[in-house]
């Protein structure tokens, strides 16, 4: 009965994998029998993995995140490779950044920059990204083109990084100019905690976007009271020109690839804890209408005159249908 018991948890919590091995009845699912098709599941699933360094000196954490982008690129239909490489930068920093919060605290990033089109016109784009600490993460980017007599430039390019705290009741945030004004770059992330966080902190993002790889990462090493800044730099560059973390490039971050780069530069860490990652958004139909209802009654009476039936949620793209009877619930 356990046996059995087991078997519809794993079926129901993985129905795809149950069809795809023949002989699923006959797995125990003792550690040392466990199927290697649930192993490789489990493998490939998006996670971080962070840690610290045995001699107190620093912090790591990197997270690979390519089927979350790839989530968001079927939800937001982009096709657009440096779009694609944009986003994948916001989301790796805000999930890197809450995997120093606690519970459901909240980090929330916005990148803002221009491309010139013309000398009257320039495109603006937006990244906007969100993430708490159970690994779950939004966000969306989109474009826009305004006059450049509209444009202030000295402030249009900036990225700027919020926590929501349970100790506080605001949020707090830090800014800053994007070095280049035309798109996120790494460097961005790596002054943004210098400047503002003020704590060193290297920074390494990965992309590989194309037809037989979609591979997006990140990893930050930051600095602790007791550390060298000096160590620490030579320490960061062995880390990514290391060929064990250059196969995680490659192959997506699996546990031990990750360990056997620091056991390959003798390096002792501890610590180590492994997040789950997933694109979710905790909107539904109900939240929009409770939104509506502050409109007031006659900006809900033009919205059904002019049959705007369809809401869309902007941080993932999902169509909430609005029926006869949901707008007589709110005029009520």
């Amino acid at each position: 009965m356990l046996i059995n018991t087991k078997m519809m948890k794993f079926r129901k919590i993985f129905p795809h994998l149950s069809k795809s091995v023949p002989n699923i009845r006959a797995f125990r699912f003792s550690e040392k029998l466990e199927p290697q098709a649930l192993k490789d599941y489990i493998t490939r699933k998006d996670h971080m993995i962070a840690g610290f360094f045995k001699d107190g000196s620093a912090r790591f954490v990197m997270s690979d995140i390519s089927q979350t982008l790839k989530d968001a690129e079927s939800k937001f239909n982009i096709s657009n490779k440096e779009k694609l490489e944009q986003l994948g930068i916001a989301y790796n920093t805000a999930l890197i950044m809450n995997s120093f919060l606690n519970g459901e605290e909240r980090i929330k990033l916005i990148s803002q920059y221009f491309k010139m089109i013309s000398d009257e016109e320039s495109q603006m784009t937006t990244i906007y990204s969100e993430s708490i600490g159970t690994g779950e993460v939004r966000g969306f980017i989109e474009e826009g083109n305004f006059p450049n007599s509209e444009l202030d430039k000295e402030k249009s390019s900036f990225l700027k990084i919020s926590k929501i705290l349970y100790n506080r009741s605001t949020e707090v945030y830090g800014i800053i100019k994007l070095t280049n004004s035309y798109q996120l770059t790494e460097d961005d992330v790596y002054k943004y905690f210098e400047e503002s966080e003020q704590i060193r902190t290297h920074v390494f993002f990965h992309h590989e976007l194309n037809e037989k790889n979609f591979i997006s990462q990140g990893f930050i090493l930051q600095k602790m009271p007791d550390c060298d800044l000096v160590e620490l730099e030579k320490r960061f560059f062995h880390i990514i020109n290391n060929r064990n973390f250059r196969d995680i490039n490659k192959n997506g971050l699996l546990i031990s690839s990750f360990m056997n780069v620091f056991n390959d530069l003798g390096l002792e860490v501890e610590g180590i804890r492994r997040t789950p990652i997933q694109f979710f958004c905790r909107c539904s139909k109900s939240q929009f209408m409770n939104v509506l209802i502050n409109l007031g009654k006659p900006e809900i009476e033009d919205m059904k005159r002019r049959d705007q039936t369809t809401i869309t949620c902007k941080n993932c793209n999902t169509n909430y249908h609005l029926s006869n009877e949901d707008f007589e619930h709110l005029l009520k």
